[in-house]
């Protein structure tokens, strides 16, 4: 007599495989008719089929997209603050024998492009930062030059403070500098000026 009993393992477990592979098949159809018609209207405003439409569910997107926006906006305005793209260009006058300090009081990570020059009077010239934060009072220097008549280039800030230029005319005629600087600053002036060789400059508080 032959055992007709299947083998453990064998032809029992199809048709287990096939109601799940069923099941899987339903499961996924049906989260794709809710993504198209439930989620795209109501999460980001897309509706293919216009039952999003129907059902209201445009509206939910248009009631959540409002305040982000203004949020968007207000945290660009609070980005920005003072932060207007400015362009100046002014003309100094050192005279003989006459030292100075032109600044910008700059925030930091404004950026700035600048370039000088003189109506040919050579001067020396220290291009450097006095930080707000500075405890030791020491300046920060980025250039030193000297007997130039002339100077061009750019600066992010690395921290708030003024930024600007010493000027020395050692010559005994006056020069004239002409200076012009682009970019992002929310103050630009003359600190002080003395006699050369004078230790400090006749300034008040740069605030």
């Amino acid at each position: 007599m032959t055992d007709s009993t299947p083998a453990p393992g064998g032809d029992l477990g199809t048709p287990a495989l096939g109601k799940l592979l069923k099941t899987l098949a339903i499961t996924l159809a049906a989260a794709a008719v809710v993504f198209v018609v439930v989620i795209l209207p109501a999460e980001y405003g897309i509706d293919p089929t216009r039952i999003g439409g129907l059902l209201g569910l445009d509206r939910l997107y248009e009631a959540a997209a409002e305040p982000m926006a203004e949020a968007e906006e207000g945290l660009s305005a609070q980005m920005t603050g003072n932060r207007e793209l400015r362009a100046e260009t002014v003309t100094i006058e050192i005279g003989a024998k006459e030292q100075m300090e032109y600044k910008l009081q700059m925030i930091e990570g404004m950026t700035i492009v600048y370039s000088w020059r003189t109506n040919g009077g050579a001067l020396y010239s220290d291009f450097h930062a006095d930080p707000f934060n500075d405890l030791d009072d020491e300046p920060v220097r980025y250039a030193e030059e000297f007997d130039v008549t002339g100077g061009r280039g750019g600066l992010t800030a690395g921290y708030s403070g003024n930024h600007g230029w010493f000027w020395l005319n050692e010559g005994d005629s006056p020069v004239i500098i002409e200076l012009d600087v682009r970019g992002f600053f929310t103050n630009m002036r003359e600190i002080g000026r003395a006699p050369a060789g004078t230790e400090h400059l006749d300034s008040e508080a740069y605030e």
